[in-house]
């Protein structure tokens, strides 16, 4: 039940609660409870993290309520899909590519 919420409050979440996350306490509650439980696979438990990430683990820091365990896990057993996001960030303003430049 927490999974289906939490699923369903993304659509909010993108439109509404960028401005006013949710409690990262009760939110890392949450996230605990859902990675203890094993009806769900590693797969959806990842996906749900990484669309919370940025009020899981802003900046990239963790504190001990509020982690990203399954998609850690995730990312361990599918290190093809870390190179994926990585594919997918940003490109640079001024239209170049990083392989193309030389590194001294």
């Amino acid at each position: 039940m927490i999974f289906d919420i939490l699923s369903a409050m993304l659509f909010t979440y993108i439109k509404k609660m960028k401005n006013n996350p949710p409690d990262r306490y009760r939110l890392g509650e949450a996230f605990s409870q859902i990675s203890e439980y094993k009806m769900l696979s590693l797969e959806q438990k990842a996906s749900l993290e990484f669309a919370y990430i940025e009020v899981l683990a802003p900046c990239g820091l963790k504190s001990e309520n509020c982690s990203i365990k399954s998609l850690e896990r995730y990312l361990e057993e599918h290190p093809e899909f870390f190179v994926q996001l990585i594919s997918e960030l940003p490109k640079r303003d001024d239209g170049k590519d990083d392989r193309d430049e030389k590194y001294k």
